[in-house]
């Protein structure tokens, strides 16, 4: 190497590792700081924005107006979980910075958390509440229809039909509540040596969830579910009741759920704890699973649902799940949907999609193959559902 190449080196390698203590002493300069990412804010340098401020962040300088940039930065590059990250530091600073607030319920909307945008805006003008279509009291916020056409599994299980509506409400800025009705039929007929008429099953139910939104991080929930079945000339009338508590961060949340009453003839008992991660900053991509230990006439029966779930669009998104666990009856999404059929349930496979029509409307469609066991021959066959919803929010 030529000798003034090699001393131009030398220089550049002394010259960086002197103005390496310079650059870390001016990261902790509040004005420098301040000056430098206002006037990449100003010119949408996003990244740079990001890169600048995690590195001061790492020097030891934070302060309010330094997490409204990030947040904003990470809003505009659509990384949601970060930002929720920053405005809530924000926040947690400088309780009356409004513009903090504002952004903050914009970011937890995008990622389905309405209890936790509302309570960010609570003490907000209601222009603004308004604005975010999230008011403090309203008698109705949602409402949804929904139908399921289930084909003959086999001989002896005749085509089954599903329907639900259910009204939700804002009763106060931290509590809301959902109402369901739902309605199952299905005919079957027993394996007897000689052709026996078929019978129905009927399932009709109410549901009730009352959801607290405590703190931006802190939910707990209690349900009551009444179940009414007729298996052919049997009739139960059972009551079940449900309590969950659930912790939520930027990027994850977990939930401790227990279930306990009658289901038929026998008390029943689940436990679930279920987990919720976006493993990328956009939150475009979620995993999700619940671990189930069911108590049951003296047994315990665990299940588990793993599943994957993608936002394709701002309109669309897909989510696919699989489900294990031989299990007589199955209490799911926070005591909406029980699993009570005649056959013990194997396993599931499914396939959601759900499409924003409009600002108001909401379609899904969803598509399910359960494996169930016949109760009395032991032999195992594949139930096929289609259901289609329509959700209407305010």
């Amino acid at each position: 190497m030529p000798r003034h190449l090699l001393l131009c080196t030398l220089l550049l390698l002394i010259l960086g590792l002197a103005g390496q203590p310079l650059a870390a002493q001016d990261l902790r300069d509040f004005a420098y700081v301040d000056s430098l990412t206002l006037t990449l804010s100003g010119q949408e340098r996003w990244a740079a924005l990001d890169s600048l401020g995690a590195a001061a962040l790492r020097a030891g300088t934070d302060y309010p107006a330094l997490r409204q940039r990030l947040g904003y930065a990470a809003l505009r590059q659509g990384h949601l979980v970060p930002a929720i990250r920053h405005y809530g530091q924000a926040v947690a600073a400088n309780p009356t910075d409004e513009e903090s607030r504002t952004q903050l319920a914009r970011a937890y909307l995008l990622v389905n958390e309405p209890g936790a945008a509302r309570l960010a805006v609570a003490t907000l003008p209601d222009s603004v509440r308004q604005a975010l279509h999230l008011p403090a009291h309203r008698a109705v916020t949602q409402v949804l229809v929904e139908g399921s056409g289930k084909p003959a599994a086999n001989v002896r299980r005749e085509a089954a039909g599903f329907g639900r509506i259910g009204l939700s409400s804002q009763l106060s800025t931290r509590l809301a509540l959902t109402q369901n009705l739902s309605y199952y039929e299905q005919a079957v007929r027993l394996p007897e040596r000689r052709p026996t008429p078929a019978f129905f099953i009927r399932q009709r139910e109410y549901a009730a969830l009352l959801t607290e939104q405590v703190s931006l991080s802190w939910q707990v929930k209690g349900a009551y579910h009444f179940v009414s079945n007729d298996y052919g000339p049997a009739r139960y009338a059972n009551h079940l009741g449900f309590a969950a508590a659930r912790f939520s961060r930027p990027g994850w949340s977990v939930q401790l759920s227990q279930y306990v009453g009658r289901v038929t003839d026998t008390t029943r008992l689940q436990t679930d704890l279920q987990l919720l991660a976006y493993p990328l900053p956009s939150a475009r991509l979620y995993v999700y699973g619940r671990a189930s230990l069911i108590r049951s006439a003296g047994h315990t029966f665990p299940n588990a649902l793993l599943g994957l779930g993608a936002q394709l669009s701002p309109r669309l998104a897909v989510e696919g799940f699989g489900s294990p666990g031989r299990v007589p009856v199955l209490f799911e999404r926070d005591a909406i949907d029980v699993y009570n059929v005649l056959d013990p349930l194997r396993y599931r496979l499914g396939l959601n999609t759900y499409g924003q029509l409009s600002g108001h409307w909401r379609l899904h469609f969803s598509y399910l193959a359960a494996r169930y066991q016949e109760i009395r021959t032991l032999t195992s066959y594949t139930q096929h559902s289609l259901t289609g919803g329509l959700l209407w929010t305010w």
